[in-house]
């Protein structure tokens, strides 16, 4: 009885220690989800901005790219990465400055984007008509 009393205290111990280890990598583990909209100077939403969430070479090596809707919403997901994790958001629209941001933190984060138009030698705005 006694030898069965150990090896049940035995299982019990690797278990826990099982679930501490699994909870260890979820707290080490990130995801991070970005939306918001994506406008002109003059608060016109940019139908078709290309967003992307690319991680660093620490993470995962993974991309995401979403295209703006009619209203210059996106919504972007990055799947689990390691902590310290360096992801890279980005937006482009032709005629417009790119606008790019570092993310070191995980989670949820709302990004509202106002993009400037890019300027020719004569200084007349490059905007395509939407």
């Amino acid at each position: 009885m006694k030898n069965q009393s150990t090896f049940s205290r035995h299982r019990v111990n690797a278990v826990i220690a099982l679930l501490m280890l699994v909870l260890l990598c979820l707290a080490c583990a990130r995801k991070v989800r970005l939306s918001g909209t994506v406008r002109d100077t003059s608060g016109r939403p940019l139908v078709g901005a290309i967003t992307t969430i690319t991680s660093s070479p620490l993470g995962t090596a993974g991309r995401e790219e979403f295209t703006a809707d009619p209203a210059g919403r996106y919504s972007l997901y990055q799947p689990d990465g390691p902590n310290g994790a360096v992801y890279t958001f980005r937006v482009e629209v032709e005629g417009y400055k790119p606008f790019q941001r570092t993310i070191t933190s995980g989670g949820y984060e709302k990004i509202e984007v106002v993009l400037e138009p890019t300027r020719t030698a004569g200084g007349i705005a490059s905007i395509p008509e939407s």
